[in-house]
């Protein structure tokens, strides 16, 4: 039986005794196993998209430094530091309150149980649609700055010397790119919302019973 359906067995069998209020036990029970095991999907999505976000910074500084002067490169690196600097900020924002909401009281009412499962699914569903516009913009940005990089540190010639061959590589770039986030995105918010969806669906059948 996984997490869910456990979850779920335990809020009936509250919901069966008529009990106004849930103990510690039964909290736990319903709800920090299931909480814990999202948390941890939000955790693990916060550490690799912090390190790839600190790559980025480091990666567009370092070639604006080296290439400070010419504009052909130059424009392209600020531009993507200046495009990611509000994904970063709404990274921290959304995620400081997922990571910040606890159920730390020894007895609490359904409703307060109810209404923090809401708040999760809520959180992570508002960032889930701000992450979808932004690798919409982002990745296709993304990819033309490291594909305009590869061909000025490899390359004798500029960029529109080899015309074919940067648009193929420019479309394997972006094709690995989007592949990478779809995987992330079932990993990391498909099937946690489904899941935070579920549980409140089944609280709200129960509790209108």
């Amino acid at each position: 039986m996984n997490e869910l359906e456990e979850a779920r067995n335990c809020w009936s069998k509250a919901k069966q005794t008529k009990s106004p209020v849930l103990s510690e036990s039964t909290v736990h029970s319903l709800v920090t196993s299931r909480a814990k095991r999202e948390q941890k999907v939000i955790i693990e999505y916060i550490v690799a998209s912090g390190v790839w976000q600190l790559i980025v910074y480091a990666f567009m500084t370092h070639f604006v430094i080296r290439f400070w002067g010419d504009w052909s490169i130059l424009g392209w690196c600020l531009g993507g530091i200046l495009l990611y600097i509000p994904f970063t900020f709404v990274f921290l924002k959304k995620f400081k309150g997922m990571c910040s909401g606890t159920l730390n009281k020894p007895v609490i009412h359904d409703q307060a149980i109810l209404h923090y499962v809401k708040n999760q699914f809520r959180l992570l569903s508002e960032f889930f649609q701000f992450k979808k516009g932004f690798d919409f913009v982002g990745v296709p940005v993304s990819c033309f700055i490291i594909l305009i990089i590869i061909f000025k540190l490899y390359m004798p010639h500029p960029i529109e010397t080899y015309i074919v061959g940067a648009s193929i590589t420019y479309l394997l770039i972006l094709v690995i790119f989007i592949l990478a986030i779809l995987h992330e995105n079932k990993k990391r918010f498909h099937k946690p919302l489904h899941h935070l969806e579920a549980m409140i669906k089944e609280m709200e059948q129960d509790m209108s019973v």
